[in-house]
C-alpha cells in the first residue's frame, strides 16, 4: 500500500543529479511514490542559495519538511532521510 505524506507535510529535496549520496534519499521516495519536491542545486543557484542560508553550507541532499504551522525541519544525510522517509511513510 503506497502512502502519501499528510497534508500537514510539504517535503522538498536539495540534491542534484549524479550525486550518490542523493540517489540513496532519492530511492524511498521513488519507492513509496511520494510527493516531493525536488531542487536540483546544480541547475539553479537559487536553490543553492536557499540552501546555503538554512544550512551554512551547500551541501547535498538535504530534505526540507513544512509542517501544516509553517514550522521548517531541515533534515541532512542521505541515509537520514531516507530512514526518515521509511519510518514515517513506509
Amino acid at each position: 500500500m503506497n502512502k502519501t505524506p499528510t497534508q500537514e507535510d510539504s517535503l522538498t529535496l536539495y540534491h542534484f543529479v549524479g550525486c550518490p549520496f542523493c540517489t540513496i534519499a532519492i530511492s524511498p521516495i521513488k519507492k513509496l511514490n511520494l510527493n516531493v519536491e525536488m531542487r536540483d542545486t546544480m541547475q539553479n543557484p537559487q536553490y543553492r542559495a536557499e540552501l546555503v542560508k538554512a544550512m551554512g553550507r551547500g551541501t547535498v541532499p538535504v530534505l526540507k519538511i513544512v509542517a501544516k504551522d509553517g514550522t521548517e525541519k531541515w533534515l541532512p544525510e542521505s541515509r537520514d532521510i531516507a530512514k526518515y522517509l521509511e519510518q514515517k511513510y513506509g
